[in-house]
């Protein structure tokens, strides 16, 4: 693969991630795209309007490690089944979230219908979960707007996004960025969206900064009301002001508690742009294992088709 581009083929971005050599390089091809500041924009600005669309799932999965769980679920159920030991045995090993917490986000998740006991197998005293059609209609939802925006910054993609309502397209897919997701934190590496990253794992972070930057409509002051945004938010005034907080401390604002005056200093952009390369470069490795998770399949049912013409195969998507 020596000689491939990341604009070239998706094989190009399993070389990336986790210190792998072509890490730096593909961050910072990211980072020259024309269109990475547009990518961004709709990310924001969709992301605020899905929550306005879709606010009892996004309160469930109102931060990183929530949000993260759930595509967890949904990728234990695409690879064996959803059962209490799979998904307690994952955060372990992957050391993504506690147990214990694990064991309250898929009781949270049985309460409020997102997931549901499948029918037991015959001779299986396993219980197994199977994620609600709800739960996977947002979840395809959600990330649909992230991939029509990584497209943006990388065409590669754009046949991705163009398929995403084919049957199993994005629950394949949403798999994919399961697998993606156990690798990374199997194999930790130093993260270029460290200062997103605090917010992104408080509830409703990323949101409340999203906020700011659509109310400051490409300026850099804003007078937030920290009343409306924990209405807005479901959340204490007094998480708003430590998410605010969280963002001086990195300096990418700052925050004028008596007067309520927010600036957002120039070093927000920046890291703005890294987390979003992160979150790209992930999306396009989880594309790449896509893409082979669909044509390994293909290849076999081809040499069968080949060896037996009377085969008959089922038509795969992509």
């Amino acid at each position: 693969m020596g000689d491939l581009a990341p604009d070239s083929t998706l094989e190009y971005w399993l070389e990336t991630g986790r210190g792998q050599p072509r890490d730096a390089e593909a961050h910072a091809w990211i980072l020259t795209r024309p269109a990475i500041e547009a990518a961004i924009g709709l990310s924001v600005q969709e992301a605020l309007a899905f929550f306005n669309e879709n606010t009892a799932f996004n309160l469930q999965f109102f931060d990183a490690g929530s949000y993260v769980l759930g595509l967890l679920a949904i990728y234990l159920h695409a690879t064996g089944g959803l059962t209490h030991r799979r998904l307690a045995a994952l955060c372990g090993t992957s050391r993504l979230i506690s147990n214990g917490r694990a064991s309250a986000i898929l009781l949270q998740l049985r309460s409020r219908g997102l997931v549901q006991r499948a029918p037991k197998r015959a001779a299986d005293r396993t219980v197994r979960y199977t994620p609600s059609a709800a739960m996977m209609t947002a979840y395809r939802g959600r990330l649909r707007f992230e991939i029509e925006a990584a497209a943006m910054v990388n065409p590669l993609l754009a046949p991705l996004a163009a398929a995403w309502d084919l049957p199993g397209v994005s629950e394949r897919f949403i798999a994919a960025v399961g697998e993606e997701i156990v690798d990374a934190a199997r194999n930790p590496s130093p993260r270029a969206d460290a200062l997103i990253a605090p917010i992104s794992a408080a509830r409703g972070g990323l949101l409340i900064l999203y906020t700011l930057i659509h109310e400051a409509a490409g300026g850099q002051d804003v007078r937030p009301s920290i009343s409306a945004l924990a209405k807005r938010f479901r959340v204490s005034r007094s998480h708003v002001r430590r998410v605010l907080r969280l963002a001086s401390e990195a300096g990418l604002l700052s925050f004028d508690s008596g007067a309520h005056a927010v600036r957002l200093l120039p070093p927000l952009r920046d890291a703005l742009r890294d987390y979003y390369a992160h979150m790209y470069c992930g999306a396009y490795r989880a594309a790449a294992r896509f893409v082979i998770d669909v044509a390994a399949p293909d290849a076999a049912a081809g040499a069968r088709r080949e060896t037996d013409p009377s085969h008959a195969s089922a038509s795969r998507p992509l």
